[in-house]
């Protein structure tokens, strides 16, 4: 009986080995390709992401000669138009970054980016671009140290743009938060800015602690590529839709084991 179960034993033991040698040794398990989601935006339907328009509109003078209005009230009609037309995307070649309005010209004549991207023909894929149809929400109710705790979790610094070059804060936790610049053409990243709201004073603040002057000015966040691909694939996993289709996707920011993580709210199609 007990040679027997030595036998017993030792034939499990064995076949155990033969299996863990064939399972990592001699043919070791397919490593996965994570994939990656290629943004929207851009297209012969969307143009090309970045492109601003550009507003002219006639001179008094060149409206008066084919009308009774007078040039005051003309240039109050124009004024009016250029401000319905403004929009609160922000465009970070556009050295006017600011919170102020845009310098008016003589002559009933403005020129600006718009702040809103111009469609045309380019080789993007058909759609809106993710910082047009995204809106995350990192809890309006949670201290600035957990804000900051947040945006570092996820990597995403903070960063105000100045002449061609962008001050950038990042470690924002910290007491005083990792400060350093670089030019504006070389940064890919994604990059978002709040319309309005706590949170908007709140980046401001967080750049202040960090000894970098914003009043006035928009402060953007700059999310790397890794955290870019997970919004993508949550949006992508939340009904199987693709990016093309998506007019708004909503995240939210909640607690999750030792850190943070992102979950779509809610989505709306085109």
């Amino acid at each position: 009986m007990l040679l027997a179960l030595l036998i017993l034993i030792g034939s499990v033991v064995f076949c155990l080995l033969v299996a863990w040698l064939g399972m990592h040794v001699f043919f070791p398990p397919l490593k996965s390709v994570p994939v990656r989601i290629e943004q929207v935006g851009g297209g012969m339907e969307s143009g090309v992401v970045g492109e601003s328009m550009q507003l002219d509109s006639p001179t008094p003078q060149d409206i008066a000669a084919e009308s009774d209005l007078s040039e005051p009230e003309l240039q109050e009609t124009l004024q009016t138009v250029i401000d319905v037309a403004a929009l609160n995307q922000v465009d970070i070649a556009d050295p006017s970054i600011s919170d102020e309005e845009t310098t008016k010209r003589g002559g009933g004549q403005q020129t600006g980016t718009g702040n809103r991207p111009g469609y045309g023909f380019g080789p993007g894929k058909p759609g809106i671009p993710p910082h047009m149809r995204w809106e995350i929400s990192f809890g309006d109710g949670n201290t600035l140290d957990i804000y900051a705790r947040e945006l570092d979790f996820f990597g995403i610094e903070l960063g105000v743009y100045t002449t061609g070059r962008v001050t950038y804060a990042k470690n924002l936790a910290r007491p005083k938060p990792e400060v350093y610049t670089g030019p504006s053409s070389a940064d890919k990243r994604l990059y978002m800015s709040w319309r309005q709201g706590r949170l908007k004073e709140a980046d401001r603040e967080l750049m202040a602690r960090a000894g970098v002057a914003a009043a006035g000015k928009v402060v953007l966040q700059f999310y790397p590529d890794a955290t870019e691909q997970i919004l993508l694939h949550l949006e992508h996993d939340f009904k199987g839709k693709d990016a093309s289709t998506i007019r708004k996707t909503r995240f939210g920011v909640r607690p999750a084991g030792r850190g943070y993580e992102f979950y779509v709210i809610d989505q709306s199609y085109l």
